[in-house]
């Protein structure tokens, strides 16, 4: 933090990340800048000097300033953590069950709004471990995260971005099973048509399906989260019956 005082007003200017709580974050993570206009404003925000002052002082000031706020700027590559220690206990994201009816409400609300989005979702979904969600607890939970730095905030959120970027990849490799089981189902159809192997069709659909079975585990086990790879272990061991009965 580096103090600097205009006009006999002093001016706390965050240097580095563990400078910035939430609340502060909150108000400019979704700035859009694209004009100098919008840099400017930018600038207000993070440093807390009202826009019209900053507006009345020297460039080079200015350009003094750009450089302290300058990490604000960039990405903050932090590794991903599930959970924080708040007060020596520890609070957890829950990322192997699914959201209850509760949360998902309260979470689509909030996203819908337009202040406290960060705060709010963290309250929702990184609560103390083991705790069940109760949205009455809600408000306390959000001015406790908005008073945190984003230094140890920033691995929770790059956690929220390594399940995205996992749920996308398994929607692509769900996209490219799917095309492989349309054409293994067009091989079997044509091996019907033509004549060929009728009378070992049932051994060769068992041989084909346990290739397929091994070939889209060994994909999709890279992505899936423990409940999704018991889903696919309960559709292989039915699908299996059902070939057999055929």
């Amino acid at each position: 933090m580096i103090k600097i005082t205009i006009d006999n007003v002093d001016y706390n200017i965050p240097s580095e990340w563990s400078d910035v709580k939430l609340s502060q974050y909150e108000k400019w993570f979704e700035c859009d800048i694209k004009e100098k206009e919008d840099e400017i404003a930018f600038v207000s925000n993070v440093s807390g000097i009202d826009l019209n002052l900053l507006k009345t002082l020297p460039l080079s000031f200015y350009n003094d300033l750009v450089d302290i706020i300058g990490f604000s700027l960039k990405d903050a590559n932090m590794l991903p953590k599930s959970n924080i220690i708040i007060d020596g206990i520890q609070y957890s994201i829950n990322s192997r069950n699914e959201l209850t009816l509760d949360e998902w409400v309260d979470t689509e609300a909030v996203l819908k709004g337009n202040d406290n989005k960060l705060s709010s979702v963290l309250a929702i979904v990184c609560r103390p471990t083991g705790e069940i969600y109760n949205s009455n607890r809600l408000s306390e939970r959000i001015e406790l995260y908005k008073n945190i730095t984003m230094d140890k905030l920033f691995p929770l959120f790059s956690f929220f971005l390594t399940l995205k970027e996992q749920y996308q990849k398994i929607m692509n490799t769900c996209l490219m099973v799917q095309e492989v089981t349309n054409q293994l189902h067009l091989h079997i159809e044509n091996l019907v048509k033509n004549g060929g192997g009728i009378s070992r069709l049932q051994n060769w659909r068992m041989i084909i399906f346990k290739k397929w079975i091994t070939f889209s585990n060994s994909k999709l086990l890279k992505y899936l989260t423990s409940f999704l790879i018991r889903l696919i272990s309960k559709k292989q061991k039915k699908n299996n019956k059902s070939l057999k009965n055929n």
